[in-house]
């Protein structure tokens, strides 16, 4: 059985406090994201696990992590106390096998991606012993794994969409993720410098952001198959 609810996701990406995770849950997220891959918004085992014993309500906490060993992943969530992990394509097939935590994978759209490059791949990977619960597509920012505020490819993202169990994310904000939605028909959303001022998570904003996905997945109302 999957960790993740059997219905539509709004994650809330790059939380560094207990304040802000909590806030986060409480305005109705269901995913809340740690970053521990290198970056501005990145926390280690040691912030996140007081955050998570003290984290109440139904919001699932996820960590992040993109070039880490195998090994340094599993050892980390664990310090952690994480029941779900994110990670990279670019971690080989046989490294996703022995993760021991359930896995939402990403895939960044490289300009040059179609739906004839990248479905295989994910076909692969969900045909395997260990397939991810979700696929989460960014977008391609050269020398970032994420947080960029670019948007991804929405009409190679639907194409994914219609086939695969699609989490959105990339350039997201209060102000266009319903469209996103209508367009692409995600399954969930991510979003994590669309929700920031000056670098920070605002309430309000993550607030707005989660009240406006929420409408317009309750408009499209699309389809979620358990996966894992």
């Amino acid at each position: 059985m999957s960790v993740l609810p059997d219905r539509p996701l709004i994650k809330i990406c790059g939380l560094r406090d207990l304040d802000g995770a909590q806030a986060t849950a409480d305005v109705g997220a269901d995913l809340i994201g740690f970053v521990f891959a290198p970056s501005k918004r990145q926390v280690t085992a040691d912030d996140v696990r007081p955050i998570v014993d003290a984290l109440t309500g139904e919001a699932l906490p996820v960590g992040l992590f993109v070039d880490e060993p195998v090994d340094e992943i599993n050892r980390v969530a664990k310090a952690a106390g994480l029941p779900l992990l994110q990670v990279h394509w670019r971690q080989n097939e046989e490294d996703l096998l022995a993760l021991e935590l359930p896995y939402m994978l990403v895939r960044r759209t490289e300009p040059n991606a179609t739906y004839d490059t990248v479905a295989p791949d994910l076909e692969r990977v969900l045909a395997s012993q260990n397939p991810p619960v979700r696929v989460l597509v960014d977008s391609y920012h050269p020398g970032a794994s994420g947080g960029t505020g670019v948007l991804a490819d929405w009409d190679l993202a639907a194409q994914l969409a219609r086939s695969f169990p699609v989490v959105l994310a990339g350039g997201l904000n209060p102000e266009n993720v319903a469209s996103a939605i209508e367009t692409v028909e995600p399954v969930g959303v991510d979003v994590s410098s669309g929700v920031e001022r000056d670098g920070v998570k605002a309430v309000d904003l993550i607030e707005a952001f989660v009240a406006n996905a929420r409408v317009a997945f309750d408009r499209e109302i699309p389809k979620v198959e358990t996966l894992g």
